[in-house]
């Protein structure tokens, strides 16, 4: 199973109001026991805690969660990296959801010819911590 992201990921996708809403409705909508624990919830600290818990736990939470982020933040186009996307200065936060979805660690790199995207992180990827540094001083840490 996928490996749980760090608190500064789920930090950026909860402040996420379509995206972590989208997730939500997807899995209300899933006939099984799962689909039950997120009709009941709507709040976002309700909805951010049951993925939380969820999401180390199960295939279809991951899957949900990386295919909203793919389509709503990378507009299904993740291979292509962040400079060709137009994001600047992406936080951390975004750039492990980039990692999680492609299975490359460097959101600055495009992917090689004939890259297989992956949907699931099964090791995690530090960030580098020079650019941390970076973000916080400068403030576009989150």
């Amino acid at each position: 199973m996928a490996a749980s992201p760090p608190r500064y990921a789920w930090d950026w996708f909860a402040r996420q109001q379509r995206l972590w809403r989208a997730v939500r409705r997807d899995l209300a909508d899933l006939a099984d026991p799962l689909g039950s624990r997120y009709t009941l919830v709507e709040a976002r600290e309700d909805v951010m805690e049951r993925l939380r818990v969820d999401y180390p736990r199960d295939a279809l939470v991951v899957e949900a969660v990386h295919r909203h982020v793919d389509a709503q933040v990378f507009l299904g186009r993740a291979d292509r990296g962040f400079e060709a996307l137009g994001i600047r200065n992406a936080p951390r936060g975004l750039r492990w959801w980039w990692s999680a979805i492609t299975g490359l660690p460097d959101p600055g790199r495009r992917a090689p010819a004939g890259w297989d995207r992956q949907l699931s992180l099964d090791v995690l990827v530090e960030p580098d911590e020079a650019a941390v540094r970076d973000e916080v001083r400068y403030g576009w840490g989150d």
